[in-house]
């Protein structure tokens, strides 16, 4: 990988703040319309500010059923919501956050979120609404070591059909707010993205550097172009890069464990991407391709993840025969490939979990046809993570078909780097293998799947009910299956 120069350069503005200007050159990739990098003095003098005022209260008709499933801890539930999805949480030092979206009985679409410290249960959840009355979606958390709370998501005017807000959805912007430490909840969120007519920004993912550095990054769909927006701040100010030209999405971070360092993975046509920053997200390298498509199956477009210690990163991904025009891709395997940065070739790229043969954990699903026919098994949404000592491990529902109550949510464990995986082990059943979108048992596009104190925890749908509602479990076993 080498490392595309840049020139960082600081002038004062005519309100006299200083805003950092980031200028790419020797970047022939970049398209002259590309403008240089400005900084965003974002959140600017909200710091002493505790009072929630992003706060929104959905109309609690008590329209959300309430299911009951023994030894599963439904965190999501309080009657304000129809359904809730995608859920992503985060752990530290004793305080645990997830967040997710909930259509609400009102029909828009907010964020539910709720903490648990050391020593409680999980607060009863709240909501924070985006501006200007719009849905949101695609929701993702970040905390840095003060105790600050970080949410990105994405903000979206819903298309013409109520059945289905998602379709011809538009002015999609990205968002963040800030949960200071001491703080009783969420600020007034703003936009990360480019305010730009009829925006379509899309699939925001975050983290925090390892010396608390926040990387925030999204896809302009309307342009091309994978972005990222960054801060060195705590929040107060963000800076935009581009990270890459051509038409992609789905983006995922992952730290590295050093100051600053941090890997981008994300779709781009027939291939899974990657690029590092060793500058918490103001640089980043050419991209380079962690897997392609072959005659095994085309790269499916399914949010990749990736882990990452140092030069080395570990990506898991999808591939099918399904066409690009079906709502969800049916996976018939998963992969995890490992690199080594400025490494010219994967280093190895093995399958995961098998949901046709119980020798493999979770990479072959069976025979998704390439017309978008019924398959007799499939996997979705797969999400890497890894244990306190080095063990990978890697989680997505597996169904045997596309009836109800038909998928697992199961998961696979390596230890040794990625280089093989052991068999499956169930976390949940009796789920429903919901491939329409927006739909009250609509599985979402992703879960949480994250290191805890327990090992590894998982924050994800249980629809048995017929309504899609958030689970936690932290009952990973750290004992090697």
């Amino acid at each position: 990988m080498n490392s595309r120069p840049h020139l960082h350069q600081v002038f004062r503005n005519p309100a006299g703040k200083n805003v950092a200007i980031l200028q790419a050159v020797n970047r022939p990739r970049m398209p002259s319309r590309v403008l240089p990098l400005f900084a965003l003095p974002l959140l600017a003098g909200a710091c002493g500010s505790s009072s929630p005022s992003s706060e929104s209260v959905p109309d609690a008709r008590g329209c959300s059923d309430w299911p009951s499933r023994a030894g599963e801890v439904f965190v999501s539930l309080d009657g304000a919501s129809q359904f809730e999805v995608e859920p992503f949480f985060v752990a530290r030092a004793g305080d645990l956050a997830i967040a997710w979206e909930a259509s609400g009985c009102d029909d828009l679409t907010r964020i539910g979120y709720t903490r648990r410290g050391s020593a409680a249960g999980f607060d009863k959840p709240r909501y924070l609404a985006s501006p200007n009355g719009q849905m949101a979606s695609n929701i993702t958390l970040a905390r840095d070591g003060s105790g600050s709370l970080f949410v990105a998501w994405a903000s979206w005017t819903p298309g013409p059909d109520p059945a289905q807000p998602h379709v011809q959805a538009s002015d999609i912007a990205i968002q963040l707010a800030r949960w200071p430490a001491g703080a009783s909840g969420f600020e007034a969120p703003v936009e990360l993205s480019e305010a730009i007519t009829a925006s379509l920004y899309d699939k925001p993912w975050m983290i925090v550097t390892a010396d608390d550095g926040i990387v925030v990054s999204y896809s302009d769909l309307s342009r091309g172009g994978i972005w990222v927006a960054s801060s060195a701040d705590g929040g107060a100010h963000f800076q935009r890069t581009l990270v890459d030209s051509t038409k992609a999405n789905l983006a995922a971070l992952c730290p590295d464990g050093r100051p600053g360092g941090a890997f981008v993975t994300y779709v781009a046509t027939g291939a899974i991407r990657l690029a590092h920053t060793a500058d918490g997200g103001l640089t980043w390298s050419s991209p380079v391709a962690g897997a392609v498509s072959d005659p095994s199956g085309n790269v499916a477009w399914q949010d990749p993840t990736c882990i990452a210690n140092g030069d080395e990163v570990w990506l898991s991904y999808g591939r099918t025969h399904d066409g690009t025009d079906v709502p969800v891709e049916r996976l018939l395997a998963i992969r995890v490939a490992h690199l080594t940065l400025g490494a010219s070739s994967v280093d190895s790229d093995v399958i995961a979990l098998d949901g046709a043969s119980t020798a493999l954990a979770i990479a072959d699903g069976g025979g998704a046809g390439g017309d978008g026919g019924s398959a007799p098994g499939f996997l979705l949404f797969p999400q890497l993570a890894q244990f306190a000592d080095g063990r990978l491990g890697l989680a997505a529902y597996r169904t045997a078909g596309e009836g109800t109550g038909a998928a697992d949510l199961v998961y696979v464990v390596s230890t040794d780097g990625g280089r093989s995986f052991g068999n499956a082990i169930t976390l949940a059943t009796g789920l429903t293998p919901s491939l329409q979108r927006h739909v009250p048992d609509w599985l979402g596009d992703y879960f949480g799947w994250s290191p805890t104190a327990a090992g590894l925890g998982a924050a994800f749908i249980d629809n048995s009910s017929g309504f899609s509602h958030i689970v936690f479990d932290e009952t990973v076993p750290t004992a090697t299956p």
